[in-house]
């Protein structure tokens, strides 16, 4: 999809305004890869994703609210490792990034290696691969796609080849031998 179409389907208004939400035409900020805020008047917290759930069944069959979120409270926010990638998301929630709609798919069709990843190491099957070579395909031509599309965005850039090189160090380890790291 074009940016055009992308933008169009989200509800933004090419230049960073919103619209299909409330009255306001103020500057949206993202929220996230999948969601958008903007000033009181502008759109709610959440609208794009809302919109992808709403047209798109694949995202709204892989999206599992209450497993993010436990994701972030039960891995991210009790390690180093993971501090990091909440300091990333925090860093770039309110940056004007250019996401496709299509890689938002892409991501949505990762969730369940992703939720299963993280079941395996809540239930301890430390004998179990974190990041399959599959899996680790799919996240980098994501990450490749986002920095094609952000190459301006210098900050944003060194966020995602950080991700790609955790993922290559992560790639085919099971979760006993990548414990030290993300622990």
């Amino acid at each position: 999809m074009s940016h055009e179409e992308t933008t169009e389907i989200l509800g933004l208004m090419p230049g960073g305004g919103c619209k299909g939400c409330g009255g306001g035409k103020g500057s949206c900020d993202y929220d996230g890869p999948i969601g958008v805020y903007c000033d009181e008047n502008g759109c709610s917290s959440g609208y794009a994703k809302n919109q992808l759930i709403s047209n798109n069944s694949e995202y709204a069959k892989n999206f599992n609210d209450a497993k993010s979120y436990s994701i972030r409270d039960n891995i991210l926010e009790n390690s180093l490792f993971g501090l990091k990638y909440e300091n990333y998301y925090y860093q770039t929630s309110f940056s004007e990034l250019n996401i496709s709609l299509s890689d938002a798919i892409e991501y949505a069709k990762i969730l369940p290696d992703l939720y299963v990843a993280y079941d395996n190491i809540v239930t301890g099957n430390s004998d179990e691969i974190l990041i399959s070579d599959v899996l680790a395909q799919k996240i980098n031509n994501i990450l490749n796609n986002l920095i094609s599309t952000n190459s301006d965005k210098e900050n944003f850039i060194k966020i995602l080849q950080d991700i790609k090189s955790d993922v290559s160090y992560l790639k085919n380890k099971t979760i006993e031998q990548v414990n030290g790291k993300i622990y």
